[in-house]
């Protein structure tokens, strides 16, 4: 069985800046998205 995983606030804000940098650096919003979908599926099982 996986292990619950708890994300502070801060680490929430941490990868919200990072989604944002991403879609900055390669000029493409999908990019961000797809990152977050990988978090989530990541982090969600």
């Amino acid at each position: 069985m996986a292990k619950s995983v708890v994300i502070s606030q801060r680490a929430a804000t941490d990868i919200d800046i990072i989604l944002s940098n991403v879609i900055e650096f390669t000029g493409f919003e999908i990019s961000g998205i797809r990152l977050f979908e990988e978090f989530s599926e990541k982090f969600d099982s």
